[in-house]
């Protein structure tokens, strides 16, 4: 009778990381590694507008895994901005409009969705100095921020927005979201900087990670 080697320990709780592990390699990610820098690269090279990419994947199988060993190594080694966020963060953003002086402004969905991840990512210590304080007006907050990170550069900006299927808890804010996405890679910004025609057009990118019971309870994947 013929048996196994004894382990010589547990697999890793956190589940496996995207390529595999070790000497264990999983051939069927490294194709999609690549397609992860041919998305990087075409956001940098070939896109005329914003765009937005989705990795998908059920729990365990990486997905964070991709940002920590693929996206982050590969944007900041050259030299662009990347921007790490929860999503359960953005929502909170959204239900604290009311102490940012939102109803005194009409704003289209994407400049509203780009001031709540500005709004949260001056949060963190490590990006402070890069964004300006709120004040009072959302709309000019957005138009700052943007000349201050694209001053005397030509840097991309790349937001990574970490487990987007928590928005499922507050379907507003979902749909906020959603249609921001949306109206942002169709260009239909109000700061006209971004706008179809505008000077920063096509220097904004997204990331999203979620599990694929997102596509069927929102939509979402359909829509973009």
């Amino acid at each position: 009778m013929e048996t196994t080697t004894k382990f010589k320990r547990f697999p890793p709780i956190s589940g496996v990381t995207f390529s595999g592990n070790e000497k264990t390699v999983i051939n069927s990610r490294l194709a999609i590694e690549e397609e992860i820098k041919d998305s990087i690269n075409y956001c940098k090279k070939e896109t005329e507008g914003v765009a937005a990419r989705f990795i998908l994947g059920d729990w365990g199988e990486g997905k964070t895994d991709t940002y920590e060993r693929i996206i982050e190594p590969v944007i900041t080694n050259s030299g662009d901005y990347l921007f790490f966020l929860s999503a359960s963060r953005l929502a909170n953003s959204y239900d604290n409009e009311t102490i940012m002086n939102f109803a005194k402004f009409i704003l289209a969905n994407p400049d509203r969705l780009l001031i709540h991840i500005f709004n949260v990512i001056k949060s963190d210590a490590k990006y402070q100095k890069l964004i300006p304080e709120i004040k009072e007006n959302p709309k000019s907050f957005l138009s700052r921020t943007l000349d201050q990170l694209f001053e005397n550069n030509d840097k991309k900006i790349f937001i990574f927005i970490d487990e987007f299927e928590e928005l499922l808890l507050t379907p507003k804010i979902l749909k906020k979201v959603v249609s921001g996405i949306k109206e942002a890679i169709n260009g239909d910004f109000e700061v006209e900087s971004l706008a179809r025609e505008g000077d920063y057009k096509d220097r904004l990118h997204f990331f999203y990670h979620a599990p694929p019971m997102l596509t069927i309870k929102s939509k979402l994947i359909m829509i973009l």
